[in-house]
């Protein structure tokens, strides 16, 4: 399995030349993405892995009914080291031109009257404060989804941290058939098919675990009926499928790695399958989920 943190330096950096030759993705958003990934790998190459046998996981029998292994609110992370983190993030953005520089700008008059704001807005995305993010979402308009990208790229390589520890611990070869993931609750952003027998994976929106899933199943509201769950793909991106539910009105995109010598990790299969969601959301769906990116 590929995660942005499992790649070597020049494998990633050829995925990235990958998604640079597609016409679709500007050229300042992946100048933000590799930057981003930069500093993610440099901040999570500086942690010390959590000891999972520490960790207030939930018992055999809670997690037999569903429960995750520990609720994303309790996972713990550390707000001295992320706070150098959301710096670096806001020079990076500041270096661009456009609407990302501009709402740094204010952003950082934000910050000097109140030194708190980074630990709220981590806070806030632990606790999946929708309203904190919508409020400064209204104040930002030049860039509305800034606060939320920075709360989530800043804290990516501490959740990574933690999910890798709990992954120690779980029998990955059984099947997830819950709609959520089995580390910390929240729901996946992304699926892949894996092997000659198409296995399903998803990857979790909120903390990254990747876990098998139900081949036929919608991942939101767990739908079986072969006549409410569809599939469609495109010519143009032969690797990806969009699997979209006429029960809840959600889809999620799948990355068919069968035949893929250099596999995407599912932030990146995302970027580059974005023509999927503009046709599914033509057809009436939405994805209830942000991107590993926080938009």
């Amino acid at each position: 399995m590929v995660t942005l943190f499992s790649l070597d330096d020049a494998a990633l950096s050829r995925r990235l030349e990958r998604l640079a030759s597609l016409a679709w993705l500007p050229g300042a958003l992946l100048e933000i993405v590799g930057g981003t990934l930069r500093l993610q790998r440099a901040a999570r190459s500086s942690l010390n892995p959590p000891d999972a046998a520490r960790l207030a996981v939930a018992g055999p029998e809670a997690r037999a009914q569903g429960a995750p292994w520990l609720p994303a609110a309790d996972f713990p992370y550390d707000p001295a080291p992320a706070s150098p983190l959301w710096d670096e993030l806001c020079t990076l953005l500041a270096s661009l031109r456009g609407s990302p520089a501009e709402a740094v700008q204010t952003l950082r008059r934000e910050t000097a009257a109140d030194e708190m704001l980074p630990a709220k807005a981590f806070a806030a995305f632990m606790q999946n404060d929708e309203a904190f993010f919508s409020a400064w979402a209204a104040r930002l308009p030049q860039a509305p989804a800034l606060i939320h990208f920075l709360a989530q790229a800043t804290l990516t390589p501490q959740l990574a941290a933690v999910t890798d520890a709990l992954a120690t611990a779980r029998d990955d070869r059984r099947v997830w058939e819950h709609g959520h993931c089995p580390h910390c609750g929240r729901p996946p952003f992304m699926g892949e098919l894996h092997g000659k027998e198409g296995l399903r994976r998803h990857t979790c929106s909120f903390c990254g675990a990747s876990y098998r899933a139900a081949r036929l199943q919608c991942p939101f509201c767990l739908e079986r009926g072969e006549d409410k769950l569809r599939m469609f793909t495109t010519d143009s991106l032969p690797f990806f499928e969009v699997h979209v539910c006429k029960t809840c009105n959600n889809y999620i995109k799948l990355a068919d790695l069968r035949e893929q010598d250099e596999a995407l990790p599912a932030a990146l299969s995302d970027l580059a399958s974005l023509p999927l969601d503009m046709l599914a959301r033509q057809e009436g769906y939405s994805r209830p989920t942000p991107s590993a990116w926080g938009f």
